[in-house]
């Protein structure tokens, strides 16, 4: 798996005949070696390359044999799309009792698990999937944080310290609106 892909694999030649123009080249010559090689190994071997700069890429490296198949995955379009981005990374929070929502707390201003998921999406419009990873992780750091704090005055030990760390509404929102601004 090679991520950020472009950054190692930028087309050669057409340069300033600059030492970090010859060194990429010299990277590139070696994958397209090392690439031509994965064929005739005995266990069978998949090599996946990620960019979000796909012209950068030296059409070499995209030719049968190598890179032949490339799959665009298009930046969500609609608050459904993102919605079903949301879930994915929510699910497990909320299966742990990790996310606070009206199933776990009944009270009148929690909301539901599905109105908390579909008002995130409606406020992230415009969002990459990248984003609403971000606005889950942060919006955990947050609550970890909180807790972390209300607890090592109150409580030392680790068992209770760690009980109460639960994502609200509020992480959620405060997160959207920093990865917004």
């Amino acid at each position: 798996m090679l991520d950020e892909f472009d950054a190692i694999s930028r087309e050669r030649g057409n340069g300033d005949g600059s030492d970090a123009r010859i060194a990429r080249d010299s990277l590139v010559n070696q994958l397209l070696a090392k690439m031509d090689g994965v064929s005739p190994l005995k266990v069978p071997t998949l090599v996946v390359a990620l960019t979000n700069k796909r012209n950068l890429i030296d059409p070499a490296l995209l030719r049968p044999g190598r890179f032949e198949v490339q799959i665009e995955i298009p930046a969500p379009k609609s608050a459904k799309e993102i919605e079903s981005i949301f879930r994915v990374h929510l699910r497990h929070m909320n299966s742990r009792g990790r996310l606070l929502t009206k199933e776990i707390k009944q009270e009148a201003n929690i909301p539901t698990y599905d109105e908390l998921v579909e008002s995130l999406s409606k406020s992230c419009e415009g969002c990459t999937g990248a984003i609403v990873a971000g606005i889950v992780r942060a919006a955990a750091s947050r609550a970890l944080s909180r807790s972390v704090n209300q607890h090592c005055e109150i409580d030392t030990s680790v068992d209770s310290m760690f009980c109460e760390c639960v994502v609200t509404a509020d992480d959620l929102f405060d997160a959207t609106r920093k990865a917004l601004s």
